[in-house]
């Protein structure tokens, strides 16, 4: 990958890591490659796709800087053919090819706002013209909130972090208004939900049906409910959809995806 750091880096299995800066310390850069956000497509007029992705780069603080990249083969080697900075610690909301255009939505930090806490949603929209990625369009299109959740079904991806065991259907949850609702693994399962504040959420004791299903979907079930109870904030991570907060000691988190 050209274009991030001085000299190019190579990825393997979807990472960078460079030399600590000081020797023994902690910090060093890096660079990830964020699983689930490749598109494909011909960009530049020439026949063969190039693929796009997006780079998390870190130098081990708190700040993550997203970087949007053009790779495509040249011969028989694939090589990185652009890349150009989205910005400071955006949250990416979707990423998709319309024509040759690339149009991120994003959740970034607005006028006075903190870095770790962004709340105005963004459109970007860029293009890859002569063999270099140029920012076309930006649009400021609203502010962080659950009503941009309602109106469909979401399907949990992972809970806590770890992916759902095979053969077990997976959760789903439905946000309606001040009401979330769903299905929890086994069981149907109702409650409130009230956004307190731009990413900040209180959700009112659940309440279930009470059918019983083998084990493993009842351990899914068990899992999910006590995550969902516990979150207090939700946004979006690498275009999902997350709610997280803490049970006790123990962080919690469930990530959705569109069903």
């Amino acid at each position: 990958i050209v274009g991030v750091f001085v000299a190019p880096v190579r990825l393997a299995a979807g990472s960078w890591e460079g030399a600590p800066y000081v020797e023994g310390g902690a910090a060093r850069p890096r660079l990830v490659l964020l699983e689930g956000l490749v598109r494909f497509g011909e960009l530049d007029g020439v026949a063969g796709q190039e693929a796009v992705v997006l780079l998390a780069e870190s130098s081990g603080g708190s700040g993550e800087r997203i970087h949007l990249a053009v790779v495509g083969r040249r011969g028989e080697e694939v090589v990185s053919l652009s890349t150009l900075l989205v910005g400071d610690r955006p949250k990416i909301r979707s990423f998709a090819l319309a024509g040759r255009e690339i149009v991120l939505e994003v959740v970034e930090a607005g006028p006075d706002e903190a870095m770790c806490c962004p709340t105005q949603l963004a459109t970007k929209v860029y293009a890859f013209v002569a063999g270099v990625l140029r920012p076309l369009r930006f649009e400021v299109t609203g502010r962080l909130s659950l009503a941009l959740l309602a109106g469909e079904e979401w399907q949990v991806a992972a809970i806590d972090g770890e992916p759902l065991p095979a053969g077990v259907r997976p959760p789903a949850v439905l946000f309606d208004g001040g009401r979330i609702a769903g299905f929890a693994g086994c069981n149907r399962f109702t409650g409130t939900i009230e956004e307190t504040a731009p990413g900040e959420i209180a959700i009112g004791p659940l309440a279930l049906t009470r059918m019983a299903c083998p084990g493993p979907a009842m351990e899914v079930e068990r899992r999910f409910t006590a995550s969902l109870a516990a979150a207090t904030r939700w946004g979006y991570v690498a275009g999902r959809v997350v709610l997280s907060g803490m049970a006790g000691e123990t962080p919690r988190a469930v990530t959705l995806v569109r069903d």
